[in-house]
């Protein structure tokens, strides 16, 4: 008896033990499920039966849901719908909720693509498309397509439960992925013609390949595959913009503006179309037009800077300064630290002669960006200003950080010359020259310092060179004449000569010049040739100068004679005129017309000597002692330094008395 009364309390004690063993599961169930992070009861209720189920009935455990984060935002998934992964997201999951208690021996995996645990990794969109295109690519023979990974929920290495991952493939993944084939651009375009021979109708990949081609400067290339996919699809905006900005690339504005417009007759607030049109017109030229779409793309989109920057500098296309001034002030309010608006509001400053303005700007830049163009251009400001010292100073600085910069070392060397410093001006000048051996206005600077130096072979050498690849200002051609003709090399000072007298000077310092190499030469009928052609019908007073002079040297004295009628004519009435005239007819042995001009000068300039002294000598020709006695005491009178007058007088004074005596006897 007392053993079947033991063996009852077995029992009994059994059944308790299993009573607690279910209350302490029930329990610690409980606490396991709240703690996975779902506080709903009926779920909870589930997973209690289905962890006693797994537990005690050995059933499989189920998956109730994955949960996570993506790019930044929290997921919770049932593996029902798949999850959508694209190259650009990133994820990572947290953790999964099933029916094992405490989560033991529960992984989650990724097969074919990441080893081991996935759970609290970071899982790179990226990696699943690069996988998902390769595995394409091996089934499709050729083609890319959408990809499907299961994320696997793993209990004691068996599967559970499952996610689907669906891989969006876009098409700059294929140019990533062609990238990552081939390294170079022309086998990645390669690459892209072979798929597209496999599936021509991809205009996806025929964009991509179109933007390869603009890439590489094939721009009949790129329009070709654009076209292409506009013929299929006439309203692809991507591929009429990407065609527009082709036709940009290859110059031919007129077309890009059709496709512009087109864009616009599409949607008339698409304001980077309007910009598009805008630049095209700019680049035409067509200032007025650009000036106009730039501004309804700015009404449609009043805060784009790029649109406003690109008006800004169309107003300084034409020198409307202060509408340029006015855009650049538009984009600083609203973006204050923008500092290469800041110097372009500078640079317009400077074309308004606001110098402070300009100087304040460029101080407030170069404050936070040592950048050398901002230390020449204060330069700049500050000599405009007048201030030599801060001019030089700011040249410095921007030299310190582009030592190779020519403009800045000619620009130092002008300012240097203000200051009279001549010889650190030249040494600037041939550093510049150093830098930039074939700039015109640093040679012609150098040939004048060398000019005043009297260093005339040096000179002629950087005159020479100029000359050679540019051709010479009227002014250079004269200084490079008084060079060659220092060197006496007359017969190069010569042509200078004739070359600036060609190109319109007629200073009467470089005519004489050339009328005395003429001289020099004995090539005075060369200096007729070369003066007549520029005589014209009225040509100025120098030429027929130096006509003249050449005529007489040749004993053309009518022609000489009628070049003072013609001056006369012009009302030019000097006693110079009168008194050469005089000079030509005693030339040609007419000593009464030659009398007749000498009075008519001297009605003009009574108290001038040598007119007294020629018409004295006139009158003696004719064998009038007399009348040439008075002309010769006149000249004395007004000249008691005459030489001639003082000779004369006695001598024709002891010849009238003879002539008296003479006529006495």
């Amino acid at each position: 008896m007392k053993w079947l009364k033991f063996s009852g309390n077995v029992k009994l004690i059994r059944v308790f033990l299993i009573f607690v063993l279910v209350v302490v599961t029930f329990t610690v169930s409980v606490l396991v499920l709240f703690s996975a992070g779902t506080l709903d009861f009926n779920l909870s209720l589930k997973r209690m039966v289905g962890a006693f189920s797994s537990t005690f009935l050995g059933r499989a455990p189920t998956v109730y849901f994955l949960y996570g984060e993506k790019n930044g935002l929290e997921f919770k998934s049932d593996l029902k719908d798949p999850l959508e992964i694209s190259s650009n997201d990133q994820f990572v999951i947290k953790g999964v909720v099933t029916d094992v208690l405490f989560g033991g021996d529960v992984r989650v995996e990724v097969p074919g693509l990441v080893d081991g645990d996935c759970v609290g990794r970071l899982l790179k969109g990226i990696d699943f498309v690069k996988k998902s295109m390769e595995l394409s690519l091996e089934k499709a023979g050729g083609t890319f397509s959408e990809g499907f990974f299961r994320i696997s929920v793993k209990h004691g290495g068996r599967e559970i439960g499952f996610l689907t991952v669906k891989v969006v493939i876009k098409p700059q993944d294929i140019v990533y992925y062609a990238a990552g084939v081939q390294k170079d651009v022309k086998d990645q375009i390669e690459y892209l013609k072979k798929l597209l021979e496999r599936d021509p109708d991809r205009s996806d990949l025929r964009k991509l390949l179109a933007s390869l081609y603009v890439k590489e400067g094939q721009l009949e290339e790129a329009t070709k595959q654009l076209k292409m996919v506009l013929r299929d699809r006439p309203d692809d905006r991507g591929a009429l913009m990407a065609l527009a900005e082709a036709e940009m690339s290859r110059g031919d504005y007129k077309e890009a503006i059709l496709h512009f417009k087109k864009l616009v007759s599409m949607n008339p607030r698409d304001e980077m179309a309007l910009a598009g049109m805008a630049t095209a017109y700019r680049n035409m030229r067509q200032w007025e037009q650009a000036i106009h779409y730039y501004q309804e793309a700015l009404q449609l989109a009043p805060h784009n800077r790029t649109i406003r920057i690109l008006l800004a500098e169309t107003f300084e296309f034409v020198n409307r300064w202060n509408e340029a001034a006015e855009q650049y002030t538009l984009v600083l309010k609203s973006d204050p630290e923008a500092l290469d608006v800041m110097a372009a509001l500078a640079s317009v400053y400077i074309k308004l002669r606001n110098y402070d303005g300009a100087i304040n700007l460029y101080e407030r830049v170069a404050s936070k960006r040592k950048d050398a163009a901002v230390y020449a251009n204060l330069g700049l400001a500050y000599g405009a200003k007048g201030n030599v010292a801060a001019e030089i100073e700011s040249y410095q600085k921007a030299l310190n950080l582009d030592p190779a910069n020519a403009v800045v070392h000619y620009n130092l060397a002008l300012a240097l010359e203000k200051q009279g410093k001549m010889e650190e001006a030249y040494r600037s000048f041939k550093k510049a020259l150093e830098l930039r051996p074939d700039d015109k206005d640093t040679l012609l600077k150098l040939a004048d310092m060398e000019m005043k130096r009297k260093n005339y072979g040096q000179a002629v050498g950087y005159y020479e060179k100029v000359m050679g690849k540019y051709g010479l200002t009227p002014l250079a051609y004269v200084k490079a004449a008084q060079a060659y003709s220092e060197l006496r090399r007359y017969e190069k000072a010569a042509s200078m000569y004739e070359k600036a007298v060609s190109m319109g000077v007629r200073e009467p310092e470089v005519l004489s010049s050339l009328g005395r190499i003429y001289e020099r030469l004995g090539k005075s009928k060369r200096g007729i040739s070369f003066f007549e052609r520029y005589a014209g019908k009225n040509p100025p007073e120098e030429i027929l100068m130096q006509l003249v002079s050449f005529y007489i040297d040749e004993r053309r004295y009518d022609d000489a004679i009628r070049i003072y009628e013609k001056l006369l004519k012009r009302g030019s009435n000097k006693a110079s005129y009168y008194w050469n005239l005089g000079r030509l007819y005693g030339l040609k042995g007419d000593i009464d017309r030659e009398i007749e001009f000498y009075r008519k000068a001297l009605c003009i300039d009574a108290e001038d000597d040598s007119l007294w002294v020629s018409l004295g000598e006139a009158y003696e020709k004719k064998g009038m002692v007399r009348e040439a006695l008075e002309c010769y005491v006149k000249a004395y009178e007004y000249n008691p330094e005459s030489v001639k007058a003082m000779r004369r007088i006695p001598v024709l004074r002891i010849k009238l008395l003879e002539e008296r005596q003479s006529k006495g006897s």
